[in-house]
């Protein structure tokens, strides 16, 4: 699967990926590349079921109704 935010808007994205007890942390970005501040991940599930995505804006102090951002999950061969 590769996770990635785009549609940035005033944001700044992190992405964390937890396994399906949604506790343990599995992997994290913050800049998919130096130029941009958006997040991407590339997962390869090592188990059937369920894994979390939490996205959140990488200054906590900077919200509004101009700041956002869409995400996009897609499962690759």
């Amino acid at each position: 699967y590769v996770i990635e935010t785009l549609d940035l808007s005033g944001a700044d994205t992190v992405i964390y990926l937890y396994d399906s007890d949604g506790v343990r942390l599995l992997d994290w970005n913050d800049d998919a590349a130096p130029e941009t501040v958006a997040s991407r991940l590339t997962f390869h599930p090592y188990h059937a079921g369920a894994f979390y995505v939490r996205v959140v804006n990488y200054n906590p102090t900077v919200s509004g109704c101009g700041i956002g951002y869409s995400v996009r999950v897609v499962a690759q061969p």
